[in-house]
């Protein structure tokens, strides 16, 4: 399972997209801070972009339920910290 996330600019601005780009940095850093998953950042169609890989078979739903639990915490910690 692959899921890709990303912080959506403001407007169609290049400087809101450039915005957004960073703010997706800032979050994967405060997600991988947690140190208890990992993600990864890549660019797709010129945006930076957060990915979820789940790779192993024996990941169960405790794990990801925990990884989505720190995904959101983190990204609603943006609207009142940035």
């Amino acid at each position: 399972m692959t899921e890709c996330i990303r912080i959506r600019p403001t407007d169609g601005s290049r400087a809101a997209a450039e915005r957004a780009d960073e703010a997706s940095r800032r979050l994967l850093e405060r997600i991988n801070g947690h140190r208890r998953i990992v993600l990864s950042g890549t660019v797709v169609d010129s945006r930076y972009t957060l990915r979820v890989c789940v790779v192993s078979h024996r990941t169960n739903h405790d794990r990801i339920a925990e990884a989505l639990r720190i995904i959101t915490a983190e990204a609603k910690r943006r609207h009142t910290t940035a």
